[in-house]
């Protein structure tokens, strides 16, 4: 189009009454959302609402739609992104807004080289097109040539050696909307800023049959997956949005035991997982006693998750790893939100200071100290009254008043700094607690007769408890990530994480009876445990292109490791220890292309562990081949080291906190070693995605502890603490089928797996089935957008864990001689639970709220009431409630009574969400 052309716009737009218009552009801001709608609607929607009057060559705009989300944003501003990627600019003019065609393009030297034979090399950013936001790993795709990369940590990527003649970038990252970037509009001696906007902020009332599932993503490596943090709404939630919950319901994760946050990975325990947020470790990650994780989702950018055969860049677990990188907060205008539901609140708040400092606040803490709500009850009677022996012999519906205190609370602060477009320094912390008091007392009376005189007396008991409880962790971490050129890029962490526990527990038991002026103390007991550990670690990453087909990845990690634990009764200290460790890691991993469609990647990791003195070296390889654009086979092998151990109670001797952490130290703690192999294919396009992959997990040197009783040189039975080391092995198939499009989407997970362990010492040395074996897992997810509305559902099923008859067990006593135990040590879980299934739906609608955005739903938790049992507690049958006389058969053994512990049933939830 000439430069005349344009004249007659000019002309037309002085000719129009623009009085409407007399507005300056700060004062008239502009909220908007429009997905994929035709640009000249656009233009009439504006003009129409806010009196804004647009001159324009209708043919310029008949191609163009428009996909963006506008808040409070000034007419120039606003303007700028409708007509981002269209190459149409504008000018605003006293009387209006007047579009203008393409500017005659520059010949950059992107430009020649795409014209010539010459290789192109480009560097970019990935953005929030709202908040200016860095996004992590993120895709990017070459048209028209089999490349690509993925952003770091950082937003940062770069693409060398790519064929003459590519011109168009796509960029895909979940949640939000596909871009496809031409690269002959940029000047590759600048650095690409490419703006993607989120799926969340977009209104598809009009689209909903085009609406792509972007909730989990299949990564590159085998055994990881991608998700998005900012769709965890969509689906049921029992109280809080969580995150760890979310993750149960992909293949190869357990998603069966709803009252733990831990994540059981292909069949190995969650101390075995590697958890990191914004490079700290993360040691305890529940709140509630495993109700809810200790992870506020409205602090998360992105989750990474590798279940198995993980590359050399992580270490120091022997099962997976979890990866989740925090938001930085908006770097354009300030926001803040809020939220509530029957168990917490939360706020959020985010705010830029100048243009390259930005900080992020995010909050939450139940109110179930001030508001005890019926889903609170109700969890808190399932998790608490029923699963903590608060009380020894007598049955706790005798309580007439038992008073718990319970609240939780979480902070995430963020503060992120950009002095330059190369530099990202950012501070990171993090801090989580739980609070339980429960105050028990009971007064009754009953009759008793003595036998000699046969004269009845009525005897009175003054039972008292006080159990207070309080844990959690602190973390945080100091980083700085440069990127040093197109080919080199390092990230330097300093990391800091401790996990607290405090307990005291006070019981108190009184018998009288006032006739006989009998009043006697039975019980006077005050029991206390400190259990501390602090991990201080220094991360060093670097990523290395060499040319197109090689990348290098090396680093260094040291970490300290310290661990405390007292245990005493009245004053005296039962057990106690301290364990002291430092670890010194090198790693170095080259990935290679020797073809366009195979990709083979080798690495080493070396490990110094100071408490034993020696090296451990970690081999790993993996593999993936392109057979076809939409078929990928895959695997991969390695061995992973772990030197800190958490360490369960089979018994809950102490009337305590069941577990606690040690580091190995060659003897009595063996370090444990795993060696991983995985195989896998996958089909994707579109619409669907299938993915399988088959695994076998090897480990040596895991740790339970087994109280024993031995006969001491007084000639008594005492109770000594026994660590038997063992080996697990564990198999299994995970299959993946997920639907991508189309007005409902979402995915259907299978697994069949076997975990078994051996012991020396136990079962004769046969292998039994591991306590989180589970042959078959089933789950189904289901999403629809309907308007205004979100729907979703789940459905999980899984068959039976095992469990052990204590009929075999040997009797053993706790150290304050009050309770009596029996341990299996022979025939181990040959028993099984029923069968777990469960329905959960959920709802939500959207709408706006003045200036901001609103959300309302209602969760629905097991729909049809079924009555899961979480385990089999025994105990024996007493006679006699005070004096403890237990019953016993003909043989002399004693008389068990076995009961259900059941898990939740029926549980609705509401909440309500406001984002500004």
């Amino acid at each position: 189009m000439s430069k005349l052309s344009i004249i007659p716009l000019l002309i037309t737009l002085l000719l129009i009454d623009l009085s409407g218009f007399g507005q300056s552009d700060d004062v008239v801001l502009i909220s908007e959302t429009f997905y994929k709608v035709p640009l000249v609607k656009v233009l009439k929607k504006l003009k129409k609402k806010y009196d804004i009057k647009f001159a324009y060559d209708h043919k310029l705009l008949t191609d163009h739609k428009v996909t963006q989300n506008i808040y409070q944003l000034p007419v120039a501003e606003a303007v700028g992104l409708l007509l981002e990627g269209t190459h149409l600019r504008f000018r605003v003019a006293e009387q209006g807004v007047i579009i203008l065609p393409p500017a005659r393009r520059k010949t950059f030297p992107i430009s020649a080289e795409i014209r010539s034979s010459k290789p192109l090399n480009i560097k970019g950013v990935i953005k929030d097109s709202q908040t200016g936001e860095t996004l992590p790993f993120a895709n990017i795709r070459v048209h028209g040539a089999d490349a690509g990369t993925t952003s770091n940590v950082d937003g940062f990527f770069s693409l060398l050696g790519l064929p003459s003649g590519s011109s168009t970038l796509e960029i895909t990252y979940l949640g939000y909307v596909t871009k496809l970037v031409s690269l002959r509009d940029y000047d590759i001696r600048d650095r690409l800023v490419i703006n993607l906007t989120s799926k969340t902020e977009i209104l598809e009332e009009l689209v909903v049959e085009e609406k792509k599932s972007d909730m989990i993503y299949n990564g590159d490596n085998i055994g990881q997956i991608s998700m998005n943090p900012s769709r965890l709404l969509s689906l049921p939630s029992l109280g809080e949005v969580d995150i760890f919950r979310t993750l149960q319901y992909l293949p190869g994760i357990s998603g069966t035991d709803e009252t733990s946050a831990g994540l059981v990975i292909r069949g190995s325990t969650p101390d075995q997982n590697l958890i990191l947020f914004d490079g700290f470790s993360v040691y305890h990650i529940d709140h509630f006693f495993g109700i809810f994780s200790a992870f506020n989702s409205n602090a998360i950018k992105n989750i990474q998750i590798y279940k198995g055969a993980f590359e050399s860049k992580y270490g120091g677990r022997a099962s997976s790893v979890i990866d989740i990188t925090g938001k930085t907060g908006n770097m354009n205008r300030a926001s803040y939100g809020f939220g509530v539901n029957l168990i917490s609140a939360n706020a959020v708040l985010e705010l830029p200071i100048g243009k390259k400092l930005s900080l992020f606040m995010a909050g939450r803490r139940s109110h179930t100290d001030i508001l005890q709500t019926g889903l609170y009850r109700e969890i808190f009677d399932k998790v608490i009254l029923e699963n903590r022996d608060i009380i020894s012999n007598l049955r706790e519906a005798e309580f007439e008043d038992i008073e718990p205190v319970f609240n939780f609370y979480d902070l995430n602060g963020k503060l992120t700094y950009r002095p330059s477009s190369r530099d990202v320094l950012s501070w990171s912390y993090y801090s989580g607690r739980d609070n339980l008091d429960i105050d028990a007392n009971q007064d009754f009376s009953y009759r008793t007769i003595d036998e000699a005189s046969n004269i009845g007396f009525r005897a009175n008991v003054d039972w008292q408890v006080d159990d207070y409880s309080n844990w959690g962790n602190d973390g945080t971490s100091l980083r700085w990530g440069r990127q040093w050129s197109q080919k080199f890029y390092s990230n330097i962490n300093l990391a800091y994480s401790e996990y607290r526990l405090e307990q005291d527990n006070f019981e108190k038991l009184l018998f009288s009876i006032p006739v006989l002026e009998i009043d006697t103390l039975l019980r006077d007991r005050t029991q206390r445990i400190r259990n501390s550990l602090s991990d201080v670690s220094i991360r060093w990453d670097n990523q290395l292109k060499i040319g197109k087909k090689s990348e290098l990845a090396f680093g260094s990690l040291y970490t300290k490791n310290e661990i405390d634990f007292q245990f005493s009764i009245n004053g005296e200290s039962a057990d106690s220890f301290s364990d002291r460790g430092e670890q010194l890691t090198f790693y170095v991993q080259n990935t290679f292309y020797p073809f366009d469609n195979l990709g083979i990647t080798f690495g080493v990791r070396n490990n110094h562990y100071d408490v034993i003195g020696e090296d451990f070296i970690e081999p790993r390889a993996s593999l993936h081949y392109q057979v076809s654009p939409k078929i990928k086979l895959k695997a991969a092998w390695g061995k992973h080291n772990q030197f800190i151990n958490r360490i369960l109670f089979e018994e809950n001797l102490y009337d305590v906190n069941s577990s606690f952490w040690l580091l190995a130290d060659g003897n009595n703690i063996p370090h444990v070693v795993s060696e991983h192999l995985v195989a896998g294919i996958s089909y994707e396009s579109d619409n669907w995605l299938i993915d399988v992959e088959a695994y076998r997990k090897d480990t040596e040197g895991i740790t339970d502890f087994f109280p024993d009783l031995k006969v001491s040189d007084s000639g008594e039975d005492e109770l000594v603490n026994v660590f038997l080391a063992g080996n697990s092995v564990a198999t299994g198939v995970d299959f993946l089928i997920q639907k991508k499009t189309g007005k409902h989407t979402g995915w259907l997970s299978y697994s069949l797996s076997k975990v078994e362990n051996s012991f020396p010492d136990l079962n004769g040395g046969r292998p039994f089935a591991a306590s989180q074996d589970q042959r078959h897992e089933l789950k189904l997810v289901n999403m629809m957008s309907a308007g205004r509305w979100d729907l979703s559902s789940t459905w999980v099923y899984g068959s039976g864990k095992p469990f052990s008859d204590p009929g075999k067990g040997s009797p053993l006593v706790t150290l304050d001689s009050l309770n009596t135990y029996y341990v299996a040590v022979d025939n181990i879980n040959t028993e099984r639970l029923p069968a777990y299934h469960r329905l959960d739906l959920a709802a939500a609608y959207n709408f706006n709220l003045g200036k901001g955005k609103a959300q309302f739903g209602l969760s629905v938790y097991n729909v049809y009431g079924r009555k899961n049992v979480k385990y089999k507690r025994f105990s024996t049958l007493d006679i006699d409630e005070i004096t403890n006389d237990t019953a016993t058969t003909a043989d002399d053994e004693p008389v068990y009574l076995a009961s259900d512990v059941l898990l939740l049933g029926f549980t609705p939830n509401f909440f309500f969400n406001f984002r500004f």
